[in-house]
């Protein structure tokens, strides 16, 4: 007479037992469990325990996503550590930019008060000088006794006049230069440095958004393997339930079949 059968279950170990694996599944997952959490370090700690009760598929994928886990973390170390460095670049420049600033600034003051104390002084020479031959002249007219000596005379110191006006007028012109040559100039360069800031500042919003896509990538690794542990120590424990019912099954079978074969 036939005997009874069980009808096993699927599972990974009935519906893949050949297969075969990408990594090297003897080697235990390695994780730097000073970056997880406690919880994740009690599920590690359990798989690495029940390591060869895992089916191969399971444990190559376990392997592979320590593998990937510990790839994005140095990476996004990596690109932490170059932010770092980057800030401490523009920290600099920063602090050079100001320093360049003041001395920029002082050398402005300095240079416009010096232009405007060799203006003054020449202004002090010139009217000086013209005081002089006003005074000359004065003393001519009044020595003069023909209206057409007098005259003459004044013409002459009415030109001398125009002249001190003319000679006046070109050197605040000249002065105004001055003092816009130097504004010019002070603004070119601040522009300069500006400009160099400003690419800076990309360049570490750049690097800052980089680093905050690898941080999302390793936090999404890191919750992945942390729900695969998770359903993986629930799946060591039902497969120790089905094993033990299909053993109880399989004995109460075996009572059964006995208890036949005995009536026949």
């Amino acid at each position: 007479m036939a005997k009874f059968r069980s009808k096993k279950p699927k599972t990974l170990w009935t519906q893949l037992p050949n297969y075969e694996p990408i990594n090297n599944i003897i080697e235990l997952p390695l994780y730097d469990e000073s970056h997880v959490s406690e919880e994740h370090r009690i599920l590690s700690q359990i798989i690495r325990e029940n390591w060869e009760l895992i089916h191969p598929l399971a444990r190559d994928y376990i392997l592979s996503s320590a593998a990937e886990w510990r790839s994005l973390f140095s990476e996004y170390t990596l690109l932490e550590n170059n932010l770092k460095l980057v800030q401490q670049s523009l920290d600099s420049i920063k602090e050079e930019y100001d320093k360049k600033l003041q001395a920029m600034l002082v050398e402005k003051e300095a240079a416009f008060e010096k232009a405007k104390e060799q203006i003054a002084e020449s202004f002090r020479e010139t009217i000086e000088k013209k005081d002089q031959e006003l005074m000359q002249y004065k003393m001519l007219t009044e020595s003069m006794s023909t209206s057409e000596g007098t005259e003459k005379r004044i013409t002459e110191l009415e030109n001398l006049v125009q002249e001190l006006r003319d000679r006046c007028k070109s050197q605040e012109i000249e002065a105004m230069n001055i003092q816009k040559g130097i504004s010019q100039n002070f603004e070119r360069q601040i522009s300069a440095i500006s400009e160099e800031l400003f690419e800076k500042n990309e360049q570490i919003e750049k690097l800052r958004n980089v680093l905050s896509k690898a941080k999302e990538q390793l936090i999404l690794l890191k919750q992945q393997n942390d729900e695969l542990k998770s359903k993986y120590s629930e799946l060591l424990s039902n497969n120790r339930s089905l094993e033990k019912m299909i053993k109880e099954r399989e004995e109460k079978l075996r009572k059964i079949v006995k208890s036949i074969e005995r009536l026949e």
